[in-house]
């Protein structure tokens, strides 16, 4: 920098900037922390599927549709933008769709299998595939069973799940809303998806749940000789990680129905009782982020964490200790 060279220097340059920097990141701080009430309200009202006006659905979306928001603002601050990819299949839903939501389900898991190059191997990295895509994945602990899509503009797509992503129930949403993204598009719609209710019998959800059931496990991987009296049975369904493993067998009249169901499955991804949601890594890695850079304090991790104090300070401890073994 070139300074005058009367006496009337200017103020301080290391001063000036350090003041400019911390205005900046006050700025940036409030936009992180901003109060999103009135977004969240006008997006609610926008999820189709199952009915929403319960409070319980209410403060699940609400608390889903913050967090997706705030996670594509730590985006476009970090990565300068919501990078994603979704899935487009217009050729086989333009031209080889049969009408049928179960045989059209079916279709387009084998197709994007196809893409995605996985064979009919079991799925060991669904959550990596799609945070790959740019998909936001966000557990959200309810009474209910239920996967909803959101895709807007300013936050592109978003998963919820009520259960663990690795439990049965949460697999199964999770391929269940990855199939609204494949299939409903033009315009793409938020969707909010009680699993197991009526509204199964819609259209749309018969395709997304044949597309998720087909997605996990593939016909071609399903053992034509299976013996349902011994062990592959229960280590079939493990290894595909999916409920409808045994239905699926009985379904297509590879095994009796009874000796199926009277096969022990609670050693199969157990649900864990004492599972509490967790936030997505990437989301949790863009928070520290901000805080490293002064741009949040520990109160306003709470806010993006959805935590208490006492858990940011230990998160806050954690990652000092693991820096400090480094």
């Amino acid at each position: 920098m070139d300074y005058p060279t009367d006496n009337h220097l200017p103020e301080d340059p290391i001063d000036a900037k350090e003041k400019e920097d911390e205005e900046t990141r006050r700025k940036v701080g409030e936009y992180l922390l901003a109060n999103l009430d009135t977004e969240v309200s006008r997006t609610i009202p926008t999820f189709g599927g199952s009915d929403i006006t319960p409070q319980p659905v209410r403060e699940c979306l609400k608390t889903f549709v913050e967090l997706t928001i705030r996670y594509a603002r730590l985006e476009r601050l970090f990565q300068g933008d919501v990078i994603f990819t979704l899935p487009a299949h217009t050729r086989i839903i333009e031209d080889n769709l049969t009408g049928d939501p179960l045989t059209d389900g079916r279709l387009l898991a084998e197709e994007e299998r196809r893409t995605l190059e996985l064979g009919s191997a079991p799925l060991d990295d669904f959550e990596e595939i799609l945070d790959e895509k740019g998909i936001k994945i966000f557990p959200v602990a309810s009474p209910f069973t239920a996967a909803g899509v959101l895709f807007g503009e300013e936050t592109g797509p978003a998963i919820l799940l009520t259960h663990p992503p690795h439990s049965f129930e949460g697999r199964m949403a999770l391929a269940h809303a990855y199939g609204h993204f494949i299939a409903d598009i033009n315009p793409y719609k938020n969707r909010f998806c009680l699993l197991g209710s009526k509204l199964q019998e819609s259209p749309e959800e018969e395709r997304a749940e044949s597309f998720a059931r087909h997605f996990l496990m593939p016909l071609e991987a399903i053992p034509l000789d299976i013996d349902p009296e011994g062990e592959e049975v229960d280590a079939f369904a493990h290894a595909y990680e999916v409920p409808a493993g045994v239905a699926r067998l009985q379904g297509l009249q590879h095994a009796d129905p009874e000796a199926l169901w009277q096969f022990p499955r609670r050693e199969i991804l157990p649900e864990d009782p004492n599972w509490k949601p967790s936030m997505p890594m990437r989301y949790l890695n863009f928070v520290l982020a901000a805080y490293h850079r002064k741009l949040l304090q520990p109160e306003g991790m709470q806010v993006l964490l959805k935590a208490s104090l006492e858990q940011v300070e230990e998160l806050l401890r954690w990652v000092r200790q693991e820096q400090k073994g480094r």
